[in-house]
């Protein structure tokens, strides 16, 4: 009898020395975010923005002469993404809000434009469907799992597909090569030029060569929310729809 109390009572201090030291893990982990880590990530994301040309959405609409959109994307702070690896690390799911959108997109006044949804199933990674603001589905945007390219030029190799209004507009390959980044159109009458880092994007019709769009990435900061994630500019209203597709399918295989 004594021996198993002292058993009994020895596990309980080993379960409270546990709970303790997570409690405090927990506690250090809460002071490091809220001194200002987040903060620092953040200016420091800004910094290698400026470092490679990128601007704020709100300085590009300064200046931009064109039709202007602005694309928003969710985020999570350093807070969020600590406890739901904790909530992980139990087994168990992260809740990051499946019904939210994955993207809104907005005027240069902040007016909802398009915003869209993900689904998926066992042959389409993701379907990722554009809707208007009166709740129309435009089109969407179509991962595929075939990722084949020539063999020891192209590595990395992501497709998707754009419809708009139910007609296929074309299917956008990304890969690497030669440590480069490279986008190409497989299909379609849409040529698609990037610089090295795929911070700005110029869309043109491929026949004309005349141009559609401009994507430009802006920094991407660390808070619960939507934040802004690229801009979007082009000169004539009637290419709106298509613009808006193309940079969420360049956005969707760039990672």
């Amino acid at each position: 009898m004594k021996l198993v109390l002292e058993v009994s009572v020895v596990g309980l201090i080993s379960k409270l020395e546990h709970k303790l030291q997570r409690a405090v893990t927990d506690k250090v982990t809460e002071k490091i975010i809220t001194n200002g880590a987040e903060g620092a990530v953040n200016s420091a994301v800004k910094m290698l923005g400026k470092v490679t040309g990128q601007k704020t959405a709100p300085e590009y609409i300064k200046k931009a002469e064109k039709q202007i959109l602005v694309v928003k994307s969710k985020s999570y702070s350093l807070k969020t993404l600590t406890h739901t690896f904790k909530r992980l690390a139990k087994g168990k799911l992260p809740n990051f809000g499946a019904n939210q959108s994955r993207y809104l997109v907005v005027d240069r006044t902040g007016e909802l434009k398009y915003r869209s949804d993900d689904t998926g199933d066992a042959l389409d990674r993701t379907i990722t469907n554009v809707y208007d603001s009166a709740g129309a589905r435009i089109g969407y945007v179509q991962e595929h799992l075939n990722t084949m390219g020539i063999p020891m030029f192209e590595k990395n190799v992501k497709r998707c597909s754009v419809v708009l209004h139910g007609e296929k507009i074309c299917t956008i390959k990304k890969y690497e090569s030669f440590g480069l980044t490279e986008m190409d159109v497989t299909d379609g009458n849409i040529n698609i030029k990037a610089n090295d880092l795929c911070t700005h994007i110029e869309l043109r019709n491929r026949n004309t060569r005349f141009p559609i769009g401009e994507l430009k990435t802006v920094p991407f900061i660390l808070k619960d929310g939507y934040v802004d994630k690229f801009v979007l500019e082009y000169n004539d209203p009637e290419n709106e729809a298509i613009v808006v597709l193309l940079a969420i399918a360049v956005d969707s295989i760039k990672a």
